[in-house]
């Protein structure tokens, strides 16, 4: 939108210069606050080498980011009492928007959990040099580009790309709104989409076509 603002304005100086005009209306038009969607995704094979190069207990805490999508200082602040492994779920207190949601554990954030010990009480986390030690194990792992911050992308990313609808999505981040998480549709390319329409019915036609023999 704000390329459009900025032609519009663009456009009626010049009128004015050219005298086709004698006033900018659009002068006053402020221009809107857009999103960063600069995304970094972690491949499959860059995860590996992230959670090899990770000490405990940065590398649960990273299997975490990538598995249930939480946002660093919810893990953070994360306790557990409210962590079911029973149940397999978890319960974020406070979202940005200020709403709670429940996330439940796939197998890899289950297995981090575990991974923390015995000690069932207070907070799951204690990492007071976080972000330096997870520019360090990146390095270590030759990542680049990779904050943390992007281990939430990834995990959204991939779950598009797996096919979850993105009002699922956006309940797992815990988006106020679906415009901010429309950002991820862009992970199924057109050539994916329209492949959605094959399965059974494209079969169905390639059977009934007469043999070449």
């Amino acid at each position: 939108m704000n390329r459009e603002i900025a032609l519009l304005k663009t456009l009626f100086v010049k009128a004015i210069e050219w005298g086709y005009v004698i006033s900018n209306p659009a002068a006053n038009i402020k221009l809107v606050r857009e999103q960063n969607l600069t995304m970094r995704v972690l491949s499959v094979k860059e995860e590996k080498r992230l959670l090899a190069a990770a000490r405990a207990p940065l590398r649960p805490f990273i299997v975490l980011a990538l598995y249930t999508g939480m946002r660093a200082g919810e893990l953070l602040e994360l306790d557990w009492q409210y962590v079911n492994l029973g149940s397999g779920q978890l319960l974020v207190r406070r979202s940005k928007g200020g709403e709670p949601r429940r996330i439940p554990l796939n197998e890899p954030a289950r297995a981090a959990l575990q991974s923390l010990g015995p000690q069932k009480t207070g907070a799951l986390f204690h990492l007071p040099n976080l972000q330096r030690d997870f520019r360090a194990a990146c390095e270590k792992a030759g990542i680049t580009g990779f904050r943390l911050h992007d281990a939430r992308h990834t995990f959204a990313s991939r779950l598009v790309a797996a096919g979850a609808d993105l009002i699922t999505v956006q309940q797992l981040l815990g988006h106020a709104t679906l415009a901010t998480t429309v950002r991820y549709a862009h992970v199924k390319s057109h050539e994916q989409a329209v492949q959605l329409l094959e399965g059974d019915i494209n079969q169905t036609f390639r059977s009934g076509l007469p043999s070449e023999d």
